[in-house]
């Protein structure tokens, strides 16, 4: 008989326990029927008895005592019949050789793992540095501008002098704190302290909201008016992800044109915006790169990649 390959030695105890077959003739049979062949086997020594089929090559075997008429009175019912093999251990003791799992905690308290950043640590100070110098008109004079006017025959009235990158106008930081932006709440704070630490504490001024910052946490139906922009050249820098998330059943994302309103009213009153977002540029929605600079909150980013954004220092909006 055509032998299938795909047939097993597990097959053939199923079929032997459905049938019932408790002879060897009968067993025999059922295996050729299988593409098997069971045949006798005897097995010298003592340790070798057993009453149970031995798979050797592509056959099954019955080895038996030295009886030659052997007769298998095995009732395989549900179970299969195997040959198992005790090896004693070397060691009687071995297993108080294992060190035990350390106890659990006690006091059962949550420890949280350790704060990877967004922004990579030693480039942070750097890119914050970058991102947030705006440009004054208190540099040195500009001797180039002077000569030309006084070429001209004109009257200096007023000394023209080199822009100067500066941070000293300090920062209005606002956090998002809608339920998309809750993976992201500890680097949150981790960047806030990082801000504090490149502009100074006492300028940058901190406010959370939810959806955008004309509602604030508690309420989504507060007036625009309760937003109160900075004063004319400050940085207002959002720590959010502009409604690229939308959780399920959530009910504080705001769209576009909710963004696009808060822009409008930033640069009204003549300060950049910019917006730190935790996904790729491929996500930024299209309608909102006119109003804001945004810069993708990821260990991707650099210091360099920050000047290639801003270039010397952030222009202040105008209407």
């Amino acid at each position: 008989m055509h032998r299938n390959n795909k047939i097993s030695l597990g097959d053939l105890v199923r079929a032997m326990g459905k049938l019932k077959a408790k002879d060897l003739e009968t067993q025999k049979r059922i295996a050729e029927m299988l593409g098997m062949t069971l045949v006798e086997k005897v097995i010298d020594g003592p340790s070798a008895i057993t009453d149970a089929p031995i798979l050797e090559g592509n056959q099954i075997v019955d080895s038996q005592n030295t009886d030659p008429t052997p007769a298998l009175e095995t009732d395989f019912g549900d179970s299969i019949p195997i040959t198992l093999q005790h090896d004693q251990s070397e060691k009687d003791e071995w297993i108080r050789e294992v060190e035990p799992l350390p106890a659990a905690s006690q006091g059962g308290e949550y420890v949280a793992p350790k704060l990877e950043p967004l922004f990579l640590p030693q480039w942070t100070r750097a890119i914050l540095s970058a991102a947030l110098v705006t440009n004054a008109g208190d540099g040195l004079p500009d001797i180039e501008r002077i000569t030309e006017t006084i070429a001209r025959g004109d009257v200096v009235r007023e000394l023209p002098t080199h822009s100067l990158p500066t941070v000293r106008r300090g920062v209005q930081l606002l956090v998002d704190k809608s339920l998309a932006m809750m993976p992201f709440a500890r680097d949150q704070t981790w960047l806030q302290k990082q801000l504090q630490n490149v502009v100074g504490s006492d300028r940058v001024q901190v406010t959370r909201f939810v959806g955008t910052p004309l509602s604030r946490i508690g309420s989504r139906s507060q007036a625009a008016a309760d937003y109160a922009p900075p004063l004319p050249g400050t940085p207002v820098v959002l720590l959010t992800d502009l409604g690229i998330c939308q959780p399920m059943l959530a009910e504080d994302w705001a769209d576009p044109q909710e963004w696009v309103r808060f822009s409008l009213i930033v640069r009204h009153a003549q300060c950049p915006l910019i917006a730190l977002v935790p996904y790729g540029p491929s996500r930024w929605p299209a309608e909102l790169l006119p109003y804001m600079t945004i810069i993708q909150w990821d260990r991707k980013t650099t210091a360099p990649i920050i000047r290639s954004i801003v270039g010397g220092g952030l222009e202040v909006a105008t209407t």
